[in-house]
């Protein structure tokens, strides 16, 4: 044990002069507050314990009044603060439609306390961030099936910032196989699945989106479809692992097996980047036999995001290449006053470091047996669900064979059951949001219910007791 200090320099966290600092191994100059603490590696999560658990004296709420507090001299209280949720609101954990994790363990909700003021892009200043972020890498890329030697990655704000790097990646790639640029306009290929974010990317980028149509019910790319509608002009094709509106995965390995084809005829070679920003993390731990990721040559970049099934808090997303001639040295950029003035790859700069510390924590502690656990029963919860729906006369499912935790459904017959059973479900404060398909518009409204990580038993009971009741009503 020795001493540490709080210092207000150092975001309270720096160590009593002679030691240094273990977030920044600088010496410290700190006020006179001191813990005492246990010596810990500093490439683990424990080598953080120094900090404190509890929130610092100036954050600590005020001891409760006996009498109601005078507002006169304060003023009210800001909007953020007069109560959340209000009767307008959906409780986050009601809140059926989102991917979003809601529900963390004790010890990665602390994380979230204690780091929330930590910059990850600081890395000078924080060193001990960016190695436990190169620790996630690495091991997403065993989890991915990365074939080794140097795992090449970054961690983003989420999903939509990966997804705009690789596909920044592709089109580089593409200019300079190519020669291109600037005399012939890019496409990019997505099956009717694909995120909305990779519209965006060709809107700013001036891509071509070619959109293939997907094989009903569950809008799944077609491999040969894909691969038909590749050419000179391509700069690679995008498979989902977990469509947003249905839970369903692109078949990722008849999608490369149609592109080898195609190459093995034409000499084109399209490469592959999936979008697994869901599955990145449900496919390794619930279907394990299946081929999506690294293992297939074809895959050139993976991305997932760690504040859904990876089960952190909001926001952050994991991007891996296959190797460093994915990642174009010319779209890494380095700036000698922020950061440690090491080139990387991105769109932004400040973030909170707290997600990638939970990412961290999670992949370490809780492990494959914790997420197989926990993603079993959110399977186990979404079948119930389904059974559920299935029953109704009026309503089709989208994903019986439930890829991911999630119940797609539709109306069968334009009878407005999917609005009316939204409707009813919003009456006892549950959100199960209603749209028209973008996969495919003339199969009409749809709806969804997401079952995350830490959806407690009490709380599944009453979701299925009022679904059901809301069923009799639609």
């Amino acid at each position: 044990m020795r001493p540490i200090f709080v210092c207000a320099s150092c975001a309270r966290r720096r160590a009593s002069a002679p030691f240094r600092c273990r977030l920044s191994a600088k010496p410290a100059a700190c006020r006179n507050e001191r813990h005492e603490v246990p010596s810990h590696p500093p490439t683990t999560l424990s080598s953080w314990e120094h900090v404190r658990r509890e929130p610092s004296p100036a954050m600590k709420p005020p001891p409760k009044a006996t009498e109601p507090p005078d507002r006169s001299a304060r003023g009210n209280p800001p909007p953020a603060t007069a109560g959340f949720p209000t009767a307008r609101d959906v409780p986050p954990e009601r809140n059926l439609g989102s991917y979003t994790t809601t529900w963390a363990l004790p010890e990665v909700h602390a994380l979230s306390m204690v780091f929330a003021d930590v910059n990850a892009v600081n890395r000078a200043e924080y060193p001990t961030v960016a190695t436990l972020e190169r620790e996630c890498l690495v091991r997403l890329g065993r989890l991915w099936s990365h074939p080794g030697g140097t795992v090449v990655g970054c961690s983003t704000t989420g999903s939509t910032e990966a997804a705009m790097l690789a596909a920044l990646t592709l089109l580089r790639r593409w200019e300079t196989r190519t020669g291109k640029a600037g005399r012939m306009r890019p496409n990019l290929v997505l099956g009717a699945g694909a995120h909305a974010c990779w519209y965006r990317f060709c809107r700013y980028w001036g891509v071509d989106c070619r959109t293939v149509p997907g094989t009903f019910p569950g809008f799944t790319a077609d491999p040969g479809a894909i691969s038909a509608h590749c050419d000179r002009a391509t700069i690679g094709a995008v498979a989902t692992l977990g469509n947003s509106e249905t839970g369903r995965y692109d078949p990722v390995a008849g999608v490369v097996e149609a592109l080898d084809a195609l190459e093995g005829r034409t000499g084109l070679a399209v490469p592959v980047h999936v979008d697994a920003a869901s599955g990145g993390f449900v496919a390794p731990f619930v279907q394990p036999e299946l081929s999506w990721g690294f293992e297939l040559p074809r895959v050139r970049s993976v991305n997932a995001s760690g504040h859904k099934f990876g089960m952190t808090s909001l926001g952050v997303g994991w991007l891996l290449w296959r190797g460093a001639g994915d990642c174009p040295d010319e779209l890494l950029h380095s700036a000698a006053y922020i950061g440690d003035g090491v080139p990387a790859i991105g769109l932004s700069f400040s973030r909170s470091a707290t997600p990638i510390l939970q990412q961290h924590y999670l992949l370490s502690h809780v492990g494959h047996h914790g997420y197989s656990s926990a993603l079993a029963e959110c399977r186990q919860a979404a079948e119930a669900v389904a059974a559920l729906l299935a029953r109704h006369p009026g309503l089709s499912l989208l994903n019986p064979g439930l890829d991911l935790p999630v119940v797609s459904f539709r109306d069968r017959r334009a009878s407005g059951v999917v609005q009316r059973l939204s409707a009813a479900m919003r009456l006892r404060r549950w959100a199960v949001p209603v749209y028209p398909l973008l996969a495919d518009p003339e199969h009409g409204t749809a709806g969804r219910v997401v079952i995350r990580p830490g959806f407690p038993a009490p709380l599944l009971r009453e979701l299925l007791t009022d679904l059901a009741t809301a069923l009799e009503a639609a």
